[in-house]
């Protein structure tokens, strides 16, 4: 397991933020047993300068940034969330390489419905962080969507080509 993924797991900043500042990092994109990136760890470690950093650099492969975990199918969004890690959540959902804002894990819940779970589980007080969690979410999903649909309005293989005789 790479210097940085154990760094991670252990929830461990300092040794992560160490790692990374090192330049070329072999074990970057690596994954534990259960599929989880140091970006899964991170994020339910709520560490969010590790997030930032990680998502920054270009070696940090796509599929690490989307990687689902085997054992629950979560993605590190999931885990931000379970963690009540609002700043974890905005880094993740809000940067242009992350695309599963809405993905489902295997008991179909999204981070968003994860949040809120634990809002409501643990009421207006205690929940009120996850609460936090889930409105940053959502306004990263609407985000994300209006990207989407901005992007698509702009494809010009949408459009029906007209005929030059109707032109004229």
């Amino acid at each position: 397991m790479s210097t940085l993924l154990v760094a991670a797991k252990e929830g461990d900043a300092s040794k992560c933020l160490t790692a990374l500042a090192s330049g070329a990092l072999s074990g970057l994109n690596a994954r534990c047993e259960n599929g989880r990136t140091s970006l899964h760890y991170a994020a339910m470690h709520s560490l969010d300068k590790v997030c930032a950093v990680l998502l920054q650099r270009k070696d940090f492969s796509d599929l690490s940034v989307n990687a689902v975990d085997t054992f629950a199918g979560h993605t590190a969004l999931h885990g931000a969330a379970v963690a009540a890690s609002s700043k974890c959540c905005r880094i993740i959902a809000t940067h242009c390489r992350f695309n599963k804002v809405s993905a489902r894990d295997a008991k179909g819940m999204t981070a968003e419905d994860l949040a809120l779970f634990f809002a409501e589980r643990r009421g207006p007080t205690d929940g009120s962080v996850h609460a936090a969690a889930a409105r940053t979410i959502a306004d990263a999903r609407v985000a994300q969507s209006a990207r989407q649909t901005k992007t698509k309005s702009r494809d010009p293989s949408r459009y029906e080509v007209i005929p030059a005789s109707y032109l004229y």
